[in-house]
């Protein structure tokens, strides 16, 4: 999922980086360090180099398996609320340090004490390592974001096109006269059903929006291949659109593109209708 989102190029760049870079030289380095700590400050006999890097090893993946245990354990009693994240995060910074020293106190054979003095010059990797995989990893998750949320986008859209569906079914079973609208549709969903599009909504665009969809389904739509509906102007960005089809599919379009099609015969209704939402 997260090569399709950002790319395999993308992703095979972010495993170098964070595999081949810096998790030897969190390791390696890391090691020195607690050599450093271990012979000097802890002043700990058995603190030899190769024997400080297995336990750097060893206490970081134990202190982040712990702390990751206790956050996953946060969020599943309190969920994802700005205090509870808070909350979360100091007490699994807490337990991961009390693991990584608990380690370096087995394996280096000194006191918990003097386990925390060894430990102190490694203590950049709590600020300078996460600070870099940060800088890393932030524009590829960025981008598989606004991915994630762009098929989001498209999800409604289709739900949307069901209800359309549904009601036009029952106007043709009823006798009922007249195009499907969004309100039509969104009578057939739940009253909670999201009415805007997920990326706009990140973004704040356009502001004061409350329904970032549209449809127009003319009588006998369901006949011929048209377009029945779509997000509105502005929501993505990248001036692309999420247009809805006759047959219930959702397809990405660019902007030209989609003029184009309203451009066809077929679909001259729906873009008269648009135009007086949107409109020229």
């Amino acid at each position: 999922m997260l090569a399709w989102a950002i790319g395999w190029q993308e992703l095979a760049i972010l495993v170098v980086v964070l595999g081949g870079i810096l998790l030897p030289a969190w390791i390696f380095g890391g090691g020195a360090l607690l050599f450093v700590g271990g012979r000097f400050l802890a002043k700990a006999p058995r603190a030899t180099y190769w024997r400080s890097v297995a336990a750097n090893a060893v206490s970081v993946l134990a202190g982040a398996v712990v702390a990751g245990a206790v956050v996953g354990v946060a969020v599943a009693v309190s969920g994802l609320g700005s205090t509870a994240t808070w909350v979360a995060t100091a007490l699994a910074l807490v337990a991961g340090l009390a693991v990584t020293w608990w380690v370096i106190r087995a394996m280096l054979a000194v006191p918990f004490a003097k386990a925390v003095l060894a430990w102190l010059p490694t203590a950049w990797q709590l600020i300078l390592s996460p600070a870099v995989v940060l800088a890393i990893a932030t524009p590829p998750l960025t981008k598989a974001a606004g991915i994630v949320d762009d098929t989001a986008c498209a999800v409604r859209l289709r739900r949307i096109g069901q209800a359309v569906m549904t009601c036009a079914a029952r106007r043709r079973f009823t006798g009922g006269r007249g195009p499907v609208t969004l309100a039509d549709a969104l009578r057939q969903l739940p009253p909670d059903f999201p009415r805007r599009c997920p990326v706009a909504e990140e973004n704040d665009q356009p502001a004061g929006r409350k329904e970032d969809y549209f449809v127009h389904a003319p009588e006998g739509f369901a006949n011929r291949p048209q377009v029945i509906g779509c997000d509105l102007r502005g929501n993505h960005p990248d001036g692309t659109r999420n247009v809805l089809y006759s047959d219930g599919g959702v397809h990405k379009r660019s902007e030209a593109d989609f003029q184009a099609e309203l451009a066809q015969p077929a679909n001259a209704e729906f873009a008269k209708a648009l135009r007086e939402i949107e409109g020229p």
